[in-house]
């Protein structure tokens, strides 16, 4: 049981990250490096490559979007997430918001212009090669 002991649970942390996002006005204002925080304890605790993408998004929500994809690179047993949506979901995001800043600050980038649809899960595909 989570509640009873001294012992440190993934349940502990899972509701700790859960409250820094809901004690957070905002997502601007979320505190980022708490959230990885926890998720590199919950890493320890009980590591799974979900655990892993989670730590990732916070990482790229905090240092960009570069940095993001850079961290979804470096996640082990990656091929377990093949068929988890929010994979693609996060590095389309990612992707998307790269250009975005890549495009308000004139710089050429592929993503500028025309459809974007379908680069999230090209790019998970090239990652689990």
């Amino acid at each position: 049981m989570s509640a009873s002991g001294r012992e440190l649970s993934e349940y502990h942390l899972e509701a700790a990250i859960a409250a820094q996002h809901v004690m957070s006005p905002s997502i601007e204002q979320t505190d980022w490096s708490a959230i990885i925080a926890l998720y590199d304890t919950l890493m320890t605790v009980s590591p799974s490559p979900i655990v892993a993408l989670n730590r990732a998004i916070a990482i790229g929500q905090r240092d960009g979007p570069a940095r993001g994809i850079e961290e979804i690179g470096r996640i082990a047993n990656q091929d377990r997430l093949t068929n988890y949506p929010f994979l693609a979901t996060a590095l389309g995001e990612f992707e998307l918001r790269g250009a975005r800043t890549a495009c308000s600050r004139g710089r050429e980038s592929a993503l500028c212009g025309g459809n974007l649809a379908g680069r999230g899960t090209r790019k998970a595909s090239a990652l689990s090669d």
